[in-house]
């Protein structure tokens, strides 16, 4: 995907810049982490996989993608107070599970709306 926007657009990836896809969404577009520096924790991505756009961060850690996967899973799902829920509630760090509780599906929802994603300056012109 990346090689065909380069070659399309005429730009190359920085040089600073390491993605590393680990889930793929049923549409085709990559969540990747993005690594910018050297021994920073990487952000997450959105690569659309048929988008000339710059792809957008979904979070700036890990742990706050979950916080977004759940708040997006509320949005979606409705399944709030079910056991997916409770499942998946483990797995989020002690500050985005106080976030979440005692919120209702609707208060959830208007979170994940209020959501705006930065692009991320994955690419450069060649040079």
């Amino acid at each position: 995907m990346i090689s065909w926007k380069c070659e399309a657009k005429k730009v190359e990836l920085c040089d600073n810049i390491r993605l590393i896809p680990f889930a793929m969404m049923g549409s085709g577009d990559l969540y990747c982490f993005l690594f910018e520096n050297a021994g920073s924790e990487p952000k997450v991505i959105l690569y659309f996989h048929d988008d000339f756009d710059e792809p957008d961060i979904i979070a700036d850690s890990f742990d706050e993608f979950l916080y977004v996967m759940m708040l997006d899973a509320a949005a979606f799902d409705k399944d709030i107070e079910g056991e997916r829920r409770k499942a998946h509630l483990k797995y989020l760090s002690d500050e985005y599970k106080e976030k979440i509780r005692g919120k209702n599906a609707a208060q959830l929802m208007d979170e994940f709306d209020c959501i705006r994603y930065k692009k991320a300056q994955i690419f450069s012109p060649v040079k």
